[in-house]
């Protein structure tokens, strides 16, 4: 489903086994993430922490990603990604399995400080190996496609995850019990990808490590449209893992939804994204649109988004609630792969140094966090969720104005 090439005459079985590993990354991916996001009920009950505890964690993990993930994404281009990967899926296998032995707060900082790094470096590098060896990953159109499709096969884990909670959640069992379901997956990822072989490091990357930063900012200030694409790929976390983090507590705290009950009502939000990203990929009039003319439907997304959003604040049963929620997820599950398609297709071949500068969001992501906690623990639940509830109006503002001239769709492309 998560294909790259259309199964294409001449792809080794060595390749293909590779392909089918790397693009499984963001399948488990979502599965864990949904533990500290969706299970936040249950780790804020194991641990008695408050709201304002919480979206510090989620900060200080946020702001630990951002200050090693793009430097270690640049460095691994010089020396091959294979062992940053294989490194990188050793620590999370290592750190859910000490969330499972955790007893104290400090104890869960770190933790969360070293897991949400090396969960970018594993994810985003295997991303990037995607799509550079994606045979027409230069052009907007595979660009989108590519992460359209991995955003499906991703969304796959966002169902999944919420499941699994749900389930857990039905048997009684706690924080423990997910943090070392958790560990379980990505050590059975790290024993997949243990046994594939990875090309070797390009020898034109093999140069002065401080060369790396010095062509990521050439590329982001001559590249006008790369920077405002990658600033419209920010956005969507807004309404992604920090609107389920706090819609969650929402559903059960304010809305007295029980465990089982959030775990399910957040999956029929996942379920309409899944819906949304399969039309967007198979309906040729959107598909057109997000290739050729993704600003028009990016707004007319931003305004379904906000109208949800509206819709969840005022719902009175947690049954209305997810059925905004469903609203959302259709209308905002295209936000990020149109986004991060179209700033991969303005530095072809050059998926490492994209991924390096959207690396660079993690402060906002951090203050975010911090910034919903804060207004949470001081005005409410309801006050938090509508300050994120401002990102489709961002999402406006950033498409609106003069744009620079974008890279040619050229003509009769598609995607993979």
């Amino acid at each position: 489903m998560n294909r790259v090439d259309d199964g294409k005459v001449g792809v080794s079985p060595g390749a293909a086994r590779r392909r089918g590993i790397l693009l499984s990354y963001g399948l488990v991916d979502e599965v864990v993430a949904a533990i500290p996001v969706i299970g936040a009920p249950l780790l804020r009950a194991h641990f008695g922490l408050t709201y304002g505890q919480l979206g510090l964690l989620f900060a200080v993990a946020a702001l630990s990603g951002f200050v090693f993930e793009p430097a270690l994404s640049l460095w691994s281009h010089r020396h091959g990604q294979r062992g940053w990967i294989i490194g990188a899926l050793v620590v999370l296998a290592l750190c859910f399995a000490a969330l499972g032995l955790a007893d104290t707060y400090g104890e869960l900082v770190v933790l969360f400080a070293c897991y949400y790094p090396a969960g970018g470096i594993a994810v985003g590098l295997g991303q990037v190996v995607v799509v550079d060896e994606a045979a027409n990953a230069a052009t907007a159109a595979g660009a989108v496609g590519i992460m359209t499709r991995w955003t499906l096969l991703s969304g796959i884990g966002d169902i999944a995850g919420p499941l699994a909670i749900a389930a857990l959640a039905a048997g009684h069992q706690g924080w423990r019990a997910l943090a070392w379901l958790g560990a379980a997956l990505w050590a059975a990822l790290l024993a997949a990808t243990a046994g594939v072989r990875f090309a070797p490091a390009q020898p034109a990357a093999r140069g002065d490590p401080a060369a790396g930063w010095r062509t990521l900012v050439r590329e982001a200030l001559a590249t006008p449209a790369l920077w405002r694409w990658v600033i419209l790929a920010w956005i969507p976390t807004m309404i992604d893992e920090l609107l389920l983090a706090f819609a969650a507590l929402y559903l059960h705290d304010q809305l007295h939804a029980s465990e089982a009950e959030v775990g399910l009502l957040l999956t029929g939000m996942l379920v309409a994204g899944m819906a949304a990203l399969t039309l967007l990929d198979r309906v040729p009039t959107l598909k057109a649109m997000a290739h050729q003319r993704p600003r028009p439907l990016l707004a007319w997304m931003a305004v379904g988004v906000l109208l949800g959003m509206a819709g969840f604040l005022l719902a009175a049963t947690p049954l209305a609630a997810g059925g905004a929620l469903a609203a959302v997820g259709l209308c905002g599950a295209g936000w990020y792969p149109i986004a991060k398609g179209r700033a991969f297709a303005e530095a072809p071949g050059r998926a490492v140094v994209v991924r390096a500068i959207t690396s660079l969001g993690g402060p906002l992501e951090a203050l975010l966090a911090a910034g919903v906690g804060f207004v949470a623990q001081r005005w409410g639940l309801g006050v938090g969720l509508a300050c994120i509830a401002t990102a489709p109006l961002w999402l406006l503002a950033a498409l609106a104005g003069h744009w620079p001239t974008e890279r040619p769709v050229p003509a009769g492309a598609d995607g993979p």
